[in-house]
């Protein structure tokens, strides 16, 4: 008798517990409020390296830029089609703004790139291909977004002009 008593006391505490505890899971989902953390863009800082070239230093701080985009926007599409695949309509706008922030910091970056190689007195040659360079890289980090895959032709086009200014740079030294 003790212990048929004592086991229904047991039982009875952990279910108005666990009741509890799923009454309070409960309000929190329900009560709307914003998540706590939202993603946001955290540019990383690049240093130029001095022992390399200026043409060097210019397609470095592009392709980083590049691939702090092009993480953003991958991260973006994962989850929309994670959502979309959920049936949901909801968009993950954190990401959305996160990828634009991130664009508007690689134009920035883009513009000092631009800024240190013309102080730098390159040739002709290099500064053509590195114009060449910069036009695709343009096209290449504002054609992403989150709701479709990359565009692969931009990103072709971007890695060959790359390649060029690597090729001129290595030959002219």
């Amino acid at each position: 008798m003790k212990k048929a008593l004592h086991w229904v006391v047991v039982t009875g505490t952990v279910g108005l517990i666990a009741g509890c505890v799923q009454q309070q899971y409960k309000s929190d989902v329900s009560s709307g409020s914003p998540p706590a953390h939202r993603w946001t863009f955290e540019p990383i800082e690049i240093k130029y390296q001095e022992t390399k070239s200026p043409a060097w230093n210019f397609q470095y701080a592009l392709e980083h830029t590049a691939g702090e985009c092009r993480q953003e926007a991958d991260m973006g599409y994962i989850l929309y089609s994670q959502l979309r695949g959920y049936g949901s309509s909801k968009r993950p706008d954190d990401r959305a703004q996160a990828l634009s922030d991130c664009q508007v910091h690689a134009t920035r970056r883009g513009d000092e790139a631009i800024a240190r190689l013309k102080q730098s007195k390159v040739s002709a040659k290099t500064m053509e291909l590195s114009k060449d360079l910069y036009s695709k890289w343009s096209v290449y980090v504002s054609g992403m977004t989150i709701y479709g895959p990359k565009d692969g032709f931009a990103q072709s086009q971007y890695e060959t002009s790359s390649r060029a200014l690597l090729a001129e740079d290595k030959f002219s030294n």
